[in-house]
């Protein structure tokens, strides 16, 4: 079936509904890892991210390509050809073109954390996705799953370095990401998703001595609110294991033994399949 509709994009490049259904055909192949891996060798992530220069302009296409690439790219090979062919550029653009867009930025930033453990791609994602990713939030505070995509896409980028971890904290002169990322939880109180994304960050984020420095300030209150989600969701051992590993890094006494749940640069594959 994957020869067929890659034929078919190659046949027919101008056919925005034919590329469409094209994309989104691959997106659900492509959680079957064999599948993406095919998919792969056959030159399909080529013929996504010719798609998605073809049809720049449409932001439903757009989102249907990121998705795609996000699936496709939790494979190693097809997460390096995607940063060799200069994707992550894309996905980047695509975020700024259609920032409007609830559907292109959940997917973007679903792309750009499949990418983000790429070494190639860190310069890109310090300089421009971290910026385009809090900016997205920001805009589309009130839907859960850009929140959602948006909290791991950072917390993967943040494990590429301290740097990066830093740029999360202050993405621009003007804007405090941290300020950005606590409303946003805030709005969100009662979703385990955003509670659990959430959690996934400050571990990253408090691997490094000095950034934990900085998550000490008052005016963040960062201790206060994960002690509030790991008293709200003390029942689910995830986030109650991550509250208390991170609280440990602000002096709080641990009321069970911390034990750190798995980085978030090894979760890209199993959220694509229980997507």
């Amino acid at each position: 079936m994957i020869r067929p509709v890659l034929i078919g994009m190659r046949s027919h490049p101008t056919s925005e509904q034919l590329q469409s259904t094209a994309c989104s055909l691959i997106m659900t192949l492509s959680a079957d890892e064999e599948a993406a891996d095919i998919i792969g060798q056959a030159g399909g992530v080529q013929d996504i991210l010719s798609t998605m220069r073809q049809f720049n302009s449409q932001p439903g296409i757009c989102a249907t390509c990121c998705g795609a690439l996000w699936s496709l790219s939790v494979n190693e090979s097809n997460a390096r050809i995607v940063t060799e062919e200069k994707g992550l550029q894309d996905v980047c653009n695509a975020m700024e073109t259609h920032a409007d867009s609830s559907e292109l930025i959940e997917s973007a930033c679903s792309a750009i954390w499949s990418l983000s453990l790429e070494d190639d791609n860190v310069d890109v994602l310090s300089d421009v996705a971290i910026t385009l990713i809090i900016e997205s939030m920001e805009k589309h505070v009130t839907r859960v799953k850009v929140v959602k995509s948006a909290l791991m896409a950072l917390a993967s980028i943040v494990t590429c370095g301290e740097e990066c971890a830093y740029r999360v904290l202050s993405p621009s002169n003007d804007v405090t990401g941290l300020k950005v990322i606590t409303n946003a939880v805030n709005q969100h109180k009662n979703e385990v998703d955003i509670a659990e994304s959430f959690c996934t960050l400050l571990l990253e984020l408090t691997e490094y001595d000095d950034v934990v420095n900085e998550l000490k300030s008052p005016s963040l209150r960062i201790k206060q609110i994960a002690m509030n989600i790991r008293k709200q969701f003390r029942s689910n051992e995830e986030i109650s294991g991550a509250t208390e590993v991170i609280l440990s890094k602000f002096g709080v006494n641990a009321q069970r033994a911390p034990q750190r749940p798995p980085s978030a640069r090894s979760r890209p594959r199993s959220a694509v399949r229980n997507r």
